[in-house]
């Protein structure tokens, strides 16, 4: 579409608004010509069919087919038309102006910005021939300027309104498009379940709803740090920022608002943030307080944000921080769930859940800490309980990251060592060496078994169940392994 030109002004309608132009005129001076002097009554007469008769033609014109400055081509018979009015009525100067305030009114509504001025010669030559012909030429003249210069006026100031509310349709079309995004992002975070998901969730909507070219998510770690959880198109994401590094994303959490920094290899440690243009902070803000942020790189300056977009982009941080928050509270509900609370290993509903995930290759330790009735019976629960949390403690330092333990029940845990078929006799002995060196106030007896696969997790258990038992009648204090069954 033509620039300045409302998008609903067809050329069909811009010809058949001509059209209605020229048949109004013509049936203007049929009307009014029994006030006419009595010998221009049939030639005004003539004039008004004339000027129906190509209106009619004009409604029925394939305009479609043609450009839209086509229709500009009817400025002639209706110039011609009106000047012959003009000749043969010989109609008041400033009145006779009027039918030129129309047309330009016309070309105005429907042709691009400049075209009113491009027409004012021909405006001129139309306007002033009829004058030099009719008895108001010599008093009419000084008319000319004013009137043409306020067609031009009127014409120019209506072709930029279609301009105008196109761009006003446009913003409020962009916004309603932006909202509908928000609400679809809104919806998105409420079915997160797993943190590391959102945060790659919150970077693409990011990048989507604000049209940047990479987003970077930073929530707060241990300490002072921010710990990158998810990023996407950043160039060398940081694995985690200093508090005190990056004192833009500081302020921007503090004030709760959106903050930019153009050049931010300027503004230091931000990893790959010297890769844009300018990069956007959002506060990623929870119930109480900030928990983190999001930062958004852009290729072009986004240094400012009109309000619109300042209240979207803090309303979406806003709904990501709590989906944050949520997952972290539910995190906690489910841990409190399934810790024991007096050793902070898992629990027996621990137990239960894990051994369901269980693979081909893993292992499963069955421990019963040795004589642990004697030690609560001589020394008290105190030291029973010590016992246990020591032995808990232990377990955590020893095993690997992937691997896992919890209180299966009284003196007894249970461990999983993820994919350990080769490896479980040395992380045994490890660790039963390493418990020996603390001088423990009780040994520990264990019986281990391997999962296989078409072996049920219940099976597995059951046969370190057998090993324990088998362990504890060779003697306590020592290991032992049963038979694979696969």
């Amino acid at each position: 579409m033509a620039k300045g030109v409302a998008v609903s002004l067809t050329r069909q309608v811009v010809g058949r608004l001509a059209a209605l132009l020229l048949l109004s005129a013509g049936a203007v001076s049929v009307l009014t010509a029994p006030f006419e002097p009595s010998e221009n009554r049939l030639q005004i007469v003539a004039l008004g069919l004339i000027a129906a008769f190509i209106g009619a033609w004009a409604w029925r014109a394939p305009w479609d087919r043609w450009s839209r400055e086509a229709s500009l081509w009817l400025l002639f018979p209706a110039f011609t038309l009106i000047g012959l009015g003009q000749i043969l009525g010989g109609v008041d100067p400033y009145t006779y102006g009027i039918y030129y305030m129309v047309i330009f009114a016309w070309i105005g509504v429907c042709h691009r910005q400049w075209t009113s001025l491009r027409m004012a010669p021909l405006a001129t030559v139309a306007y002033v021939l009829p004058l030099m012909l009719s008895a108001h030429g010599p008093t009419a003249y000084a008319s000319v300027p004013q009137v043409i210069a306020l067609c031009v006026v009127v014409g120019e100031a209506l072709a930029r309104l279609p301009t105008r509310l196109r761009r006003s349709e446009e913003i409020d079309l962009r916004r309603m498009s932006d909202m509908k995004a928000l609400v679809a992002a809104t919806e998105e975070l409420a079915r997160q379940t797993v943190p590391t998901e959102t945060a790659d969730l919150v970077s693409r909507l990011g990048i989507e709803i604000f049209h940047a070219s990479a987003a970077l998510v930073l929530l707060r770690g241990d300490g002072d740090t921010f710990v990158t959880t998810g990023s996407r198109r950043w160039q060398e994401p940081p694995i985690s920022v200093s508090k005190g590094q990056e004192p833009l994303m500081e302020y921007a959490m503090s004030r709760g608002a959106a903050v930019s920094a153009p050049w931010m290899s300027s503004h230091g440690p931000l990893s790959g943030s010297g890769g844009f243009r300018s990069v956007l902070f959002l506060p990623l803000r929870g119930s109480a307080a900030p928990i983190g942020a999001l930062a958004l790189g852009f290729d072009r300056d986004a240094s400012s944000l009109d309000p619109f977009a300042n209240y979207l982009a803090l309303t979406f941080a806003t709904q990501a921080g709590l989906a944050f928050e949520r997952l972290e509270v539910t995190k906690l509900l489910v841990d409190a769930t399934l810790r024991d609370e007096l050793t902070r290993l898992g629990n027996r509903r621990r137990v239960e859940s894990g051994l369901r995930e269980l693979d081909r290759g893993d292992a499963v330790i069955l421990f019963d800490l040795d004589h642990f009735k004697e030690l609560n019976d001589t020394q008290g629960h105190a030291a029973g309980d010590a016992a246990l949390r020591a032995f808990a403690a232990h377990l955590r330092h020893t095993l690997r990251e992937e691997d896992w333990a919890a209180r299966y029940g009284g003196d007894e845990f249970l461990a999983v060592l993820r994919g350990a078929a080769s490896d479980a006799h040395r992380i045994i002995e490890r660790l039963t060496e390493t418990w020996r060196e603390t001088d423990p106030p009780t040994t520990f007896t264990a019986g281990v078994a391997l999962h296989w696969d078409g072996e049920s997790p219940s099976d597995t258990l059951a046969r370190a169940d057998r090993a324990l038992y088998e362990a504890k009648r060779g003697g306590r204090d020592r290991v032992h392994f049963a038979e694979a069954t696969a």
